[in-house]
């Protein structure tokens, strides 16, 4: 692993050995309005901070301290400089700018997608909520970084809002802890957070420890926040994200035309049972008796068959006594093509004319 990032909105046994850091310089600032006068004041309070000795020290905070915002500093470092970032959130690097962020998808969704990372920036954003989301024990999770790691060019990032939440299995192998303060904020424009009342951030400033929470630095204020805070959305989809169980994705590739597949033949013969998978599987779709692999078409009607084993799919139905079938949209309407030796005959360049299929074309009725 190149680098392990660690955010944390607390860190406890945190030392400071050379004495860098000016704990002067750790405080609140919120700006208000005066109901009475209507005049701007500014509220100062000092960042919670409890000492064990001169050296060592612990320091709290409550949610809403920055980390995400940090991390989208550094993912947009990384992006700017022309590497890959990847997230458990929607990031704007992915997604079209003008589309609702309410519909970003996030590129890391299950524990495949993190094991499939290469030379990329991760983040995981609230990692312990992960952990439980993901299904997973915290020996099993450290396996999984551990195999990340041995990828090349993997960095990864880690938020969560207490120290404590994150395993400490992967707390050991921490390269860097960062503990970021929003230092000034403006209540009069309202909050970053429809649900809380802290105002919108102005200065974020950051602590940066070393893997063992010795104090290395703090870093020179960042302002200008709104561009970090147009990077991302939190939205969660509503998917599956254990790491034994089997759910369609919304960011699979061709997710939407396999939906609409399935939703028909639901609708059509709900007595069949079909079942929708992952996208990891050979089949999209399968039932007792039938398995369904949906395509879709290039922009000149061509049926595309990137990433298809034709053969594969007859000896995975043959095993479990299924039917194969191909699935798509012809003229408007689902069609099925059986999955047999010849049909590899009418493939060119990854691709099937649907008008060589004329003879082959069944409808759900006959199928």
């Amino acid at each position: 692993m190149s680098s392990l990032i660690l955010i944390t909105g607390t860190i406890d046994q945190a030392e400071d050995p050379f004495h860098r850091l000016d704990f002067n310089q750790l405080y609140y600032e919120t700006w208000k309005d005066d109901i009475d006068t209507k005049e701007i004041w500014k509220e100062t309070e000092r960042v919670p901070i409890k000492f064990y000795n001169s050296d060592i020290f612990r320091l709290v905070q409550q949610k809403g301290s920055g980390k995400t915002l940090k991390a989208m500093d550094i993912l947009s470092q990384k992006a700017f400089y022309g590497g890959n970032v990847a997230a458990n959130l929607g990031l704007i690097w992915h997604n079209q700018v003008k589309k609702d962020k309410r519909e970003w998808d996030a590129c890391i969704n299950t524990v495949d997608d993190f094991m499939n990372l290469k030379h990329c920036t991760a983040l995981i954003d609230d990692v312990a909520l992960w952990i439980k989301k993901w299904n997973t024990s915290q020996a099993t999770i450290l396996a999984e970084i551990s195999a990340a790691g041995r990828k090349s060019g993997l960095d990864m990032i880690c938020t969560s809002q207490r120290e404590n939440q994150i395993p400490p299995e992967i707390r050991d192998q921490a390269t860097e802890w960062i503990v970021p303060i929003i230092r000034v904020r403006d209540e009069r424009t309202g909050s970053l957070n429809p649900d809380d009342n802290t105002g919108r951030p102005i200065e974020l400033v950051t602590l940066h420890f070393d893997g063992a929470k010795v104090f290395k630095y703090m870093s020179d204020p960042i302002i200008n926040l709104e561009p970090l805070m147009a990077c991302y959305s939190t939205v969660e989809k509503s998917i599956n994200l254990a790491d034994n169980k089997s759910s369609a994705r919304p960011n699979q590739p061709g997710y939407v035309l396999e939906a609409k597949a399935y939703e028909f033949l639901n609708k059509t013969c709900p007595a069949m049972q079909y079942k929708h998978l992952d996208g990891k599987n050979v089949f999209d779709i399968i039932s007792d008796t039938h398995a369904i692999d949906v395509v879709g078409s290039d922009p000149d009607g061509a049926l595309v068959l990137e990433h298809k084993d034709l053969i594969k799919h007859i000896l995975t139905a043959k095993r479990k006594c299924q039917k194969p079938y191909i699935m798509f949209m012809y003229a408007g309407n689902w069609r099925f093509v059986p999955i047999t030796q010849n049909l590899n005959e009418l493939v060119m360049g990854k691709r099937i004319n649907p008008a060589h299929l004329a003879q082959r074309l069944k409808t759900i009725d006959s199928i």
